[in-house]
């Protein structure tokens, strides 16, 4: 199973600090999206959610449990800026922030590496578009084989004593479809672990729908 990426976002067409119109979808279907499916991930963005239910808490969930959360902060986005703060609060790794052109930088993550992209008549820059998209691919690849120890929100890098949630026990809303599969995955993985069979431990860990079940499952194979 794929690796799991969220994407927090404006929709739509948006005007920038001067009035002019970024198209944000056309961002997501050329350069995001595309990118990140280059790096063999599952993508997901809010709208693209079509089940029935609480949009919050399908939300909160992504927010939890993705493996990458992306956050385009190239307007001040109420909603976005909501979504990158959720993340934080919830985990200390797995946030790429990237922007498009922009006259200054917020304070709170003015510091943080980020991965500015290039707009054109507000979509991106046809001359630049390959090589945006592959420098994408490449950090979203680096940001998930980082370190586990390195501390990518603020949040947890400066209170040092703070420490994460335990994941299994934020069952978020009414979000009952992922825990419906997850427990059905964890059956499995106690009929194999009670037949002393840690290779099929091994293989239901590359099917878990995030990495702290992957990590759940290698624990218990050993």
């Amino acid at each position: 199973m794929r690796l799991h990426v969220f994407v927090a976002m404006p929709f739509g067409v948006k005007p920038d600090g001067n009035g002019n119109p970024i198209d944000f979808d056309q961002i997501y279907a050329s350069l995001i999206r595309p990118a990140l499916e280059d790096a063999g991930l599952e993508v997901l963005r809010a709208d693209e959610e079509q089940g029935a239910g609480d949009i919050r808490a399908d939300m909160f969930q992504e927010l939890l449990m993705a493996d990458l959360v992306v956050a385009d902060l190239t307007l001040d986005n109420p909603n976005v800026w909501y979504e990158l703060g959720v993340r934080h609060a919830l985990r200390a790794r797995g946030v790429i922030l990237v922007q498009g052109p922009r006259a200054s930088q917020p304070f709170d993550i003015y510091t943080d590496r980020k991965l500015r992209y290039h707009l054109q008549d507000g979509v991106p820059d046809p001359a630049t578009l390959a090589a945006d998209r592959k420098a994408l691919a490449e950090m979203a690849k680096s940001t998930l084989k980082a370190w586990h120890g390195r501390k990518i929100s603020p949040v947890y890098a400066l209170l040092p004593n703070l420490e994460e949630p335990a994941w299994h026990r934020l069952r978020v809303g009414n979000a009952l479809e992922y825990w419906e599969q997850y427990q059905e995955w964890a059956t499995r993985i106690e009929v194999a672990r009670n037949a002393s069979r840690p290779e099929d431990i091994l293989v239901l860990a590359d099917e878990a729908p995030a990495t702290a079940l992957r990590v759940e499952a290698h624990l218990k194979a050993g």
